[in-house]
């Protein structure tokens, strides 16, 4: 435009675009979005850290998983746009919660389970969705400058201890009460009445405490004018205060976010957040500044200041949900047995056995006492070792050395090889006592160098138990990583005098335990685990007491019964990218699908908890059922495997993210200054006290009355179908104020499913086709329609299907709103794409052509 060449003003409109938030264009089905940082309405950024949050774990209000129908829950990870990339949420109470309206257009402030189950069905809108607590420690992991943050009671508390420090000795000179001004200082929280913070605010120069109002700033003078002459109006009582429906006051009262509950052609607000608006209402109120924000605007004449609330808000999505459940390998196995082809789809040892024989790649192994061949590492006759021979295919023979005794070639230490497998199976059910079930699965071949395979008794012991494994032997089961620094054990479910012999004799500030819900810190090595978790170690431990027994001839070692019996065994902590894993203590479980446990232990794994998974294994499954002759051989094989076991955590050797979290139980002023500044966390040395290596009991900024209280398993987990995934995602977006619709929905078409769409059309012109006896795959099928490899029948590896129900889908989504005919156009042109091959029966469902129908 500055160099007046006419055509080219569309390059302002790609920068103002590229100044806009790139978290909303990646939307994917059954994960809503949230919350934009360019909008008010969602999730508001709150500094500090609970004892359940903190390194890359954020606090929301347990009411803020319940308003959105349970797509957020305990342990679900959130997509992010600053400080870090992701983050799981946790339950804090003790934070902003959630504001609603309902249909008749009332407000209501959503703090406790009763008032939502009231209301829930006749929510229409979520105009707050509430605070998001993020540790400071957050910021300087990330290394991303500081939010100017809305107005919190923790930093007015903390103006008034600088007040009061300031004022020093006068402060006896003013008429306020010590013991009150000291309790403010303490807890902001507590109930004092507006009068007394007036005076606190007048007296001592500090704002007015933010219990008294909402978001202020969201209107302008005039339109607090207008609401200020209503309230003229009021008639009072013990209360509530009911003001006269007048012009535009219920959009006002909706834009400040002020609970107030319609009543006839009354509004009925409680005497609390109707302090302050009384207390205006007796102004002689200036005519000047109107035009500007009400904040502004109050500020131009007030003797104390009002701050503005709302801050920033962060863009947010649901990444994925919490998961707590068994690792398996896929198809899922009993034992680490080659079955080759003859065991079918599901690899099973027992319809294999049928053929009495079969023929599969195995390591060779000889027992020089009795003179046999075997695969065992201990002779089935005399149980004496047997030894290593390698197999040479161009002699036929076998030689002690990877070169062939005769020819000099080079030698395998397996081959190919008939077992009798239907011998094998009859010895193991004389060996155990006990009968073989119809499935037992094994493995379609061995991926060790060396081809060596489990005992199958241990198949068939995990096959009672309903148990399947991993690659390396154990049994793994899967959870989110969760922080806690400190827990009640009403929460654990853990009884008082069990505690207690395991070491917690003393509660936070030094207090015998003597009850339920004291806090106590958590020791560095104890973890708190899902009782979906504490079910299958109890099947696994039983598992391992059998084998104990009928393989080793040793006494039983765990003799457990339910997951209490489990209190204080120890597990094995590993993540997928380490071959070490650290040992934990079991104290307690919980409904939710998380590991609890403290930072140092999940820094041992490397891990921080932004959503990422790791797994338990029973201890004593590692020692007995681990084996490095089973891990596969093959790039990164290794990985995720406890070849190291560290019995105690050293803090000076865990992943130091840690140290960047922050010890304190308040942040100081000077911090809240930067913030407000936008300082980068650089800045902020000096000021904050970060965690130490001999410091394993961490302070925290807010409390929470429980780490369980929320949504315990996500929706999207639950829900089943993604066409009702995508139904009740529409439901949220459309109630969120924080989110804008048409946008959600434009970027949902773009980033899934026209993606999706056009994927499967492809994907469908250019399918393969499987044979469903021996999984293998033809580019084009065979002019006999069977398998050539073992005359199997082959099925397709793409069904129309699935290309119909996203075209469905992506057209029910175009139609909720005015979208560009881009998308329209779309829609159309990958319809007709596929009609080439289907068509249309109805105006819904699109479904494959018939031969007959080209004649």
């Amino acid at each position: 435009n500055k160099l007046n060449i006419s055509g080219w003003s569309w390059i302002s409109r790609i920068e103002a675009e590229s100044t806009k938030s790139e978290y909303l264009k990646e939307v994917l089905i059954g994960r809503p979005f949230f919350s934009s940082s360019e909008l008010f309405g969602g999730f508001r950024i709150r500094y500090g850290r609970a004892r359940n949050t903190g390194l890359m774990a954020v606090g929301i209000h347990p009411m803020s998983m319940k308003v959105l129908k349970g797509f957020l829950s305990i342990g679900s990870q959130l997509r992010i746009d600053r400080p870090g990339k992701s983050a799981i949420v946790m339950p804090v109470d003790s934070i902003m919660p959630p504001i609603v309206k309902t249909k008749d257009g009332s407000i209501y402030l959503v703090d406790s389970e009763e008032k939502l189950e009231k209301i829930q069905e006749d929510i229409s809108k979520i105009l707050f969705l509430g605070d998001i607590l993020i540790s400071i420690g957050d910021y300087i992991e990330g290394n991303s400058p500081l939010d100017k943050t809305g107005y919190t009671e923790e930093e007015w508390a903390v103006e008034l201890e600088a007040a009061l420090k300031k004022k020093g000795e006068s402060i006896k000179n003013l008429p306020l009460d010590d013991d009150v001004l000291r309790k403010l200082v303490e807890n902001p929280f507590i109930e004092v009445d507006f009068g007394t913070i007036l005076q606190v605010s007048i007296a001592l120069e500090v704002p007015l405490h933010p219990g008294f109002y909402f978001f202020l700033e969201n209107i302008s003078g005039n339109e607090l004018l207008h609401i200020i002459e209503c309230f003229r109006e009021s008639e009072l009582d013990e209360k509530t205060v009911s003001i006269p429906i007048k012009g535009s006051l219920l959009l006002e009262l909706e834009r400040i976010c002020l609970p107030s509950q319609i009543d006839g052609d009354f509004i009925k607000i409680e005497r609390r957040y109707a302090e302050f608006f009384l207390y205006l209402s007796k102004l002689t109120l200036p005519r000047s500044g109107l035009e500007k924000n009400a904040i502004e605007y109050l500020n131009s004449f007030l003797s104390f200041r009002i701050k503005p609330k709302g801050g920033a808000f962060i863009s947010a999505r649901l990444g994925r949900p919490e998961a707590a459940k068994l690792r398996e390998m896929n198809p899922p196995s009993h034992v680490l047995f080659p079955v080759g082809l003859e065991g079918g789809s599901k690899r099973n040892l027992v319809s294999a056995a049928s053929k009495k024989n079969i023929i599969v790649s195995i390591c060779s192994r000889y027992c020089e006492k009795c003179g046999e061949y075997t695969f065992y590492f201990h002779c089935p006759q005399c149980k004496s070792p047997t030894l290593a021979i390698y197999y040479c295919a161009k002699c036929n023979s076998y030689s002690k050395s990877e070169k062939c005794e005769k020819c000099g070639g080079e030698c395998l230490p397996y081959h190919a090889r008939s077992i009798p497998l239907d011998k094998i199976l009859t010895d193991v059910e004389r060996k155990l006592g006990m009968k073989i079930g119809a499935e037992l699965k094994g493995v379609k071949g061995l991926m060790n160098k060396h081809k060596v395979p489990e005992p199958i008794e241990k198949g068939v012991l995990r096959a009672k138990y309903g148990l399947t494994i991993y690659k390396d032997g154990t049994i793994r089961f899967d959870a989110t990583n969760a922080p806690l620094t400190a827990f009640k054990p009403r929460e654990i479910g853990t009884p008082i005098d069990v505690l207690k012999k395991l070491g917690y004799d003393v509660d936070i500030e030094g207090k015998p335990l003597v009850n339920e819900d004291q806090l106590l810190y958590l020791y560095p090595q104890d973890v708190i685990l899902p009782k979906k978790m504490g079910d299958a170690l109890v099947k696994i431990a039983n598992f391992i007491d059998e084998e104990l027994r009928l393989l080793y001839n040793s006494e039983p070692f765990y003799n457990v019964k339910n997951m209490e019996d489990l209190i204080g065994h120890l597990v094995l902590g590993i993540s997928p990218h380490t071959l070490g894993a650290i040992v934990g203590r079991i104290i307690g479980f919980t409904d939710s699908q998380v590991v609890f446990a403290h930072p140092f232990w999940h820094q041992a794994k490397r891990r921080d908890c932004d959503g990422d998974g790791d797994s338990v294994i029973l201890l004593l499954d590692a020692l007995l059922n681990f084996s490095k002759h089973y891990v596969p051989d093959s790039a990164g094989g290794l990985m995720d495997t406890p070849l190291i076991i560290m019995p105690i955590l050293k803090p000076d050797e865990i992943d130091d993210q840690v140290y960047n979290m922050e010890d304190m139980k308040k942040y100081s002023l000077e911090m809240y200054s930067l913030a407000w500044r936008g300082a980068k966390p650089k800045e902020l040395e000096g000021y904050v006290n970060l965690v130490k290596n001999n410091s394993p009991n961490i302070t925290w900024t807010h409390d929470t009355s429980s780490i369980v209280d929320g949504v315990k398993k996500n929706v999207y987990s639950t829900i089943g179908s993604m066409d009702k995934k995508l139904k009740l995602q529409l439901e949220i977006a459309s109630a969120l104020t924080g989110v804008n619709e048409r946008e959600f929905i434009e970027n949902l078409l773009n980033s899934h499913l026209l993606k999706d769409i056009s994927g499967n059309v492809r994907a469908f012109f250019t399918q393969k086709f499987r044979c469903k006896k021996c999984g293998k795959k033809f580019r084009r099928l065979p002019l006999s329609s069977k398998c050539v490899s073992c005359g199997g029948e082959l099925s397709p590896t793409v069904y129309t299907s699935s290309v119909k129900k996203y075209i469905v889908l992506g057209k029910e989504v175009s139609r909720i709103l005015p979208l560009d005919n881009y998308f329209l156009s779309n829609i159309s042109l990958l319809e007709k794409e596929l009609s080439l091959l289907v068509t249309k029966e109805d105006s819904k469902l699109l479904n494959q052509k018939r031969l007959k129908q080209y004649f």
